[in-house]
């Protein structure tokens, strides 16, 4: 990443130099070197069945445990796997230990939950190993602070089967942060016939029974009348997968970031609004306690009884980008114009803030509704595009967020007395409490160049054009480099389009 032009206490490279530091901490420099009193620490064990950890799973919030992966066999791994999971706990003034992580012979790793208090599994039941088919799959969930022995697995939610009889061969696409409900993906539906049957790619809320509730399975994207919004269209947690069809912008959207909120009382999903088989033009909506849909890409003042609102298909198509971990705050780019002030027919970013109506303390999750718009993307001159180039990162809470724009969005200098450009890939950070934007930098996306604007501070080096490898700041806020990723991202999405009669 070049970080250059920027201050605001180095928050532009903190974004990615914190790989890179982590990478090198255990060769440090002297210049690298920690504040007296304090030191590293190794999480993982010396001994690894002579081979090293791989990736990491996650993180405690208070530093105290970690997950990691290894293709190595220690810490009383009873079913040996390609790559081998591991819970790493530190104890007070008794260093860190690590243990198995790894589900039944016939299980395979998935995720873990926030906290790291529960694992997830893929388990294919009847079989007694994991090699060749199995007629069916189901979840299993553990309790890391119980041993990890068998029983101690047990079935996540409802038992999973297609309508048709085929095995179940969907995947998890997401899961709420206390393990409570997973969001499954799958192309052929999984419920009676009566309320998926003959639908494309929906997704499904996967709850295990949380509070005293019966575990239930049940469509995300139903409208309020309880029928599927759109059955000819795939649904998308967050926006996945989704390429937009324009000169300036042929590539591929993809966020999930807190597309299922905390508790998952609220899932954010995009689909197509047109009725037909097209599926080109797209909402944001969120599914609120399993028994509401709420619109979120529409003017603040704009009513109907149910979704979508007749006006969802003449308004460009929506984009989420990321929302707060409690689900009240979400994040999404359109070029229409939501507020008033929003002048032009660039892409603008929005918030939308959910919560319970003026005179109410409290509500219900089915109850909440969007109580706010804000177009965070809103210049000092009114009617100059912003021009939002897409979106770095987001505060898990929802307070900031880092976003490109090539258009001015800020007066005066930062801190360094550089100001944005106009065409520039101006890099900006917005304060959702104060309403405050800041201009940070200016970003590179090519040799000498930033945005459409030669700029003698990005290296003349820096690499442009096709491949997996292109090394400029467009990664860190969504295109996908260049014409390679353009052409896979359209090759996908035709491949999830369902056929258009006549056409195979």
């Amino acid at each position: 990443m070049s970080c250059k032009r920027s201050n605001v206490e180095a928050r532009v490279c903190v974004l990615v130099s914190f790989l890179v530091l982590s990478a090198t901490a255990l060769t440090a420099t002297p210049a690298l070197a920690l504040p007296e009193g304090r030191v590293y620490e190794q999480v993982s064990p010396v001994y690894k069945g002579g081979l090293g950890v791989g990736n990491l799973g996650g993180v405690s919030a208070d530093g105290e445990k970690a997950v990691f992966d290894s293709l190595g066999v220690f810490a009383g791994v009873q079913w040996d796997f390609l790559t081998n999971n591991y819970l790493a706990e530190r104890a007070n003034g008794a260093g860190w230990s690590s243990s198995s992580l790894q589900p039944p012979p016939t299980g395979a790793p998935s995720s873990f939950s926030d906290g790291l208090k529960y694992a997830l599994a893929t388990h294919f039941p009847g079989q007694t190993k994991r090699e060749g088919p199995a007629e069916s799959s189901e979840y299993i969930l553990h309790r890391v602070d119980l041993p990890n022995v068998p029983a101690n697995w047990e079935r996540f939610g409802p038992a999973l089967a297609r309508v048709d009889g085929k095995p179940y061969e969907g995947l998890g696409v997401g899961r709420s942060g206390d393990m409570c409900h997973k969001v499954l993906g799958d192309t052929e539906p999984l419920l009676t016939e009566t309320e998926t049957k003959g639908t494309q790619g929906q997704i499904y809320d996967d709850s295990r029974g949380c509070g005293g509730t019966e575990p239930y399975l049940r469509p995300v994207a139903l409208d309020n009348a309880g029928k599927v919004m759109n059955p000819h269209c795939r649904v998308t947690l967050g926006v996945e997968g989704i390429y937009i069809e324009t000169p300036a912008q042929g590539h591929e959207q993809e966020s999930q970031f807190n597309a299922i909120n905390s508790d998952g009382s609220s899932i954010f999903f995009t689909t197509s609004v047109e009725q037909n088989t097209l599926c080109h033009a797209h909402q944001l909506f969120a599914r609120l306690g399993a028994a509401r849909t709420l619109e979120l890409s529409k003017p603040l003042g704009e009513t109907c009884a149910d979704v979508p609102c007749p006006g969802a298909l003449a308004r460009p198509s929506a984009y989420f980008k990321g929302a707060s971990e409690d689900g009240s705050l979400v994040y999404f780019t359109t070029p229409a114009p939501l507020v008033a002030g929003d002048e032009d027919s660039g892409s603008d970013l929005y918030l939308a803030k959910i919560g319970c109506g003026e005179a109410e303390t409290a509500c219900a999750p089915a109850q909440r509704r969007v109580v706010a718009m804000t177009q965070v993307s809103h210049g000092p001159v009114a009617g100059q595009p912003a021009d939002v180039q897409g979106v770095v990162q987001i505060a898990p809470d929802g307070s900031h967020v880092y976003f490109v724009a090539n258009g001015i969005l800020s007066e005066g200098p930062n801190a360094e007395n550089h100001t944005p450009v106009t065409g520039a890939d101006n890099l900006y950070v917005y304060d959702a409490q104060t309403g405050a934007t800041v201009f940070i930098a200016d970003l590179c996306s090519g040799p000498a160049l930033s945005g459409t604007v030669k700029d003698a501070a990005c290296p003349s080096d820096l690499g442009v054009g096709e491949g997996d490898n292109i090394r400029n700041d467009e990664t860190l806020w969504g295109i996908r480099g260049g014409a390679v990723h353009a052409r896979r991202a359209r090759s996908r999405f035709q491949q999830l389009r369902p056929a258009e009669p006549g056409r195979r």
